[in-house]
């Protein structure tokens, strides 16, 4: 699975066991998500190329924090091949 666009959260659905890929690029849109999607999990995915997406990706946490959506850090491979092994930002909220 890659994720094109910068900012990419994968939905698990653990009584069926499938994913949804969901590329999403605000925290307001993220937040919809959330609602959407209650009592699943979200994994959540991100490449960064320069500084700037660096700095973006500080200021979408800032965001998620200040709505009370908390977070844990994994670290992970790019090429990943497992999705439950291999993740990047992993959220359970």
């Amino acid at each position: 699975m890659k994720c094109e666009n910068r900012y990419c959260w994968v939905y698990i659905d653990r009584e069926k066991g499938t994913d949804h890929p969901l590329c999403i690029r605000s925290a307001e849109t993220f937040s919809q998500v959330l609602q959407e999607s209650d009592g699943c999990e979200l994994l959540y995915f991100e490449q960064f190329n320069s500084t700037d997406e660096g700095l973006a990706h500080k200021q979408l946490l800032n965001t998620l924090s200040s709505k009370g959506l908390y977070h844990t850090i994994r670290y992970y491979n790019p090429t990943f091949r497992d999705l439950h092994e291999d993740f990047s930002l992993y959220r359970s909220f």
